[in-house]
């Protein structure tokens, strides 16, 4: 054998296969990226969960927008059964979904009660399950939002 041929041998040799070492770095930077990785994904999923949340809100608040322009109170405003679907997913009268995230609640103004009253309303989305810990999420028939108790959403 030539000296020219035992590092062609060599380098032959080294390809078939990775060290110890390399497989080692691969996982250390495999670890790092889902270390960062998933934390993020899962404020996101939670931002994304409560955004949801606002906007049945907002729906909700809107039907009751539209029923007190024809009625002049909130009184009456069709709960559960009698709304039929529209709102079927998070009254609170309905049946529980597996994947409910928040709870959403009507009451009068003041946040008592399980009914409007003539004169206002606050809707609470109370989060449950993977999002509990999030904070409530209020807003009322004055257009006031809050989060966790502090203004704004």
């Amino acid at each position: 054998m030539s000296n020219d041929t035992l590092p062609t041998l060599l380098k032959l040799r080294r390809r078939h296969g990775m060290t110890l070492i390399e497989l080692m770095v691969v996982v250390a930077i495999i670890a790092i990226i889902a270390a960062i990785a998933i934390p993020t994904y899962s404020n996101y999923l939670i931002d994304s969960r409560r955004s949801v949340a606002q906007g049945q809100m907002v729906e909700l608040s809107a039907a009751l927008e539209r029923f007190f322009s024809d009625n002049n109170d909130y009184t009456n405003f069709p709960i559960g059964d009698a709304a039929g679907n529209l709102f079927p997913d998070h009254l609170p009268t309905d049946l529980d979904h597996a994947d409910r995230t928040y709870d959403i609640t009507l009451s009068d103004e003041n946040g008592a009660g399980v009914i409007p009253s003539a004169n206002g309303y606050t809707i609470t989305a109370t989060p449950t399950g993977s999002q509990d810990g999030d904070g409530d999420l209020t807003l009322n028939s004055r257009g006031q939002r809050t989060h966790d108790g502090q203004a704004g959403w």
